[in-house]
């Protein structure tokens, strides 16, 4: 039982960064060249810009959000032995 416990309690994030009221992005952040599309609908949205910042966890409250990129330590650990 204490095992299961142990599992299951909130573990704590070492790398937040407040972004807006109860909003954090999760875990490291990062840059990428942007694609001709995607910079010409960022510029639509939001004007002129200098760079952005990209992250594949968000938390909002209690829920953590992952993005489609993101692969959970599991699965990044993972290999297999042929």
């Amino acid at each position: 039982m204490d095992f299961y416990r142990k599992l299951m309690e909130k573990k704590t994030q070492r790398t937040t960064e407040h972004v807006s009221g109860e909003v954090y992005v999760v875990g490291a952040c990062y840059c990428r060249k942007l694609k001709v599309e995607e910079e010409q609908a960022v510029t639509v949205a939001v004007g002129e810009f200098i760079g952005l910042t990209f992250f594949k966890r968000l938390q909002t409250g209690l829920r953590i959000v992952h993005c489609t990129e993101y692969k959970s330590p599991t699965r990044r650990s993972n290999f297999c032995e042929n």
